[in-house]
């Protein structure tokens, strides 16, 4: 049996061929995210000064990428850390089920401020309340044309904004559904119990489930600030 001598960089990525110090090297594992380098045959003696066989793994590109990947990541935080909440409980016992439902109402409540952040500013703020009063809306080009518009289209005009910023996170969130460590080509389930059992990394079937409640309950926070106004207005009347 040999020995393999594994070179990794800091923060600072080297590349292979200078973690190596060979001219040359080629993948043997992995891919461009993360993988296994070794000096290509032929081009430089693949083993060490001590006798061990070289390798470098690279995994640079796990904390980099494009503009899009660093911005899809800062915005999902929030939601990233309200959903992984559930899996720092200790082992389920007979209040588990109840802190599990509370973490997910947590993280469902962070989802419905998102979503009312964006709604105070564009349905409340601009269509229901600066579109009623002329002064309000001189000298602003952008809205001044709402006047016209009767309240009930204002609400469906200006919920075209939290309608968008809903889709962009349903947008980033389908980029985490094609990362790199799915394991299987299809759905396998949750409940593995090995670390080598594909289906214990396989983790999509939970992954849409939460998409899925997200933009639902995203979705049904924006239907509840549309229908407030016109409820006010009919018990008034």
């Amino acid at each position: 049996m040999g020995t393999t001598e594994i070179r990794v960089h800091g923060v600072a990525e080297w590349g292979p061929e200078r973690l190596l110090d060979r001219p040359i090297v080629e993948r043997v594992a992995g891919d461009r995210e993360a993988g296994f380098y070794r000096p290509r045959p032929g081009f430089g003696d693949p083993v060490g000064p001590g006798g061990a066989r070289l390798e470098a793994y690279r995994w640079g590109a796990l904390t980099g990428g494009t503009a899009t990947r660093t911005f899809s990541l800062v915005l999902l935080l929030p939601f990233m850390l309200s959903n992984i909440a559930v899996w720092m409980l200790p082992v389920a016992g007979p209040s588990g089920a109840a802190v599990r439902a509370i973490c997910r109402l947590l993280a469902a409540t962070i989802t419905a401020m998102y979503v009312i952040s964006l709604v105070g500013v564009s349905v409340d703020l601009i269509a229901w309340q600066c579109a009623a009063y002329p002064r309000c809306l001189e000298g602003r080009r952008g809205i001044s044309w709402l006047a016209s518009v009767p309240p009930g289209q204002r609400l469906a005009i200006l919920s075209v904004v939290p309608i968008a910023a809903i889709v962009l996170i349903w947008r980033l969130g389908a980029r985490t559904l094609r990362l790199p460590e799915d394991a299987a080509a299809t759905p396998q389930g949750v409940g593995a119990h090995r670390l080598d059992t594909p289906a214990f990394w396989d983790t999509r079937i939970l992954r849409l489930r939460l998409r899925s409640l997200h933009v639902a309950v995203a979705l049904g926070t924006l239907n509840a600030s549309l229908l407030v106004p016109p409820a006010r207005n009919v018990s008034r009347d």
